[in-house]
């Protein structure tokens, strides 16, 4: 039985995406950064030194809530246990 990814095996190597850098972390040659791009429904994320690496995907909404916690805070922000 073939299981469904949900389109992702087309991206596992992240050729063909357009990669782009936080222009805080030195725009095109920051090396201390992460590397975000867009697909249909997820955003993949790799390390900018290990462009061949592991890539994460997540989902389009949870990238979108993610920036704009993001944007609003100027401090990194860490959830307390209960």
């Amino acid at each position: 039985m073939r299981q469904h990814d949900g389109g992702l095996s087309a991206y596992s190597t992240g050729a063909g995406l357009a990669w782009h850098k936080s222009t805080a972390s030195g725009g095109g040659e920051g090396s201390n950064c992460v590397e975000a791009a867009m697909a249909a429904t997820f955003v993949f994320v790799r390390d900018s030194k290990n462009r061949s690496g592991p890539l994460i995907a997540v989902p389009v909404p949870s990238w979108t809530a993610f920036v704009a916690v993001a944007r609003l805070s100027s401090t990194v922000v860490m959830p307390t246990s209960a």
